[in-house]
């Protein structure tokens, strides 16, 4: 957008939106969020002060999402 490409910043948000739409759940969206940073490896862990945590299918769908959008985190999902 700052280069003055709004088609081309558009189809960027697009293409992550799901991402974007998956962290906004209320109530998980904090540790989905967290678990995303971790497994991109700029956090060392996803605990979240409310104790909020990925059970095994939100962490399959989770690993679903990313990859729909390309996106490959570097470190593994954690064992629930």
């Amino acid at each position: 957008m700052a280069a003055g490409d709004a088609d081309g910043a558009g189809r960027l948000f697009d293409r992550y939106l799901p991402v974007i739409q998956f962290e906004a759940q209320p109530g998980i969206g904090l540790a989905v969020r967290k678990e995303v940073l971790r497994r991109r490896g700029a956090i060392d862990t996803a605990v979240t002060r409310r104790g909020a945590q990925l059970d095994p299918v939100t962490s399959r769908e989770l690993d679903d999402t990313l990859g729909r959008v390309g996106i490959e985190p570097g470190w593994e999902p954690l064992e629930t």
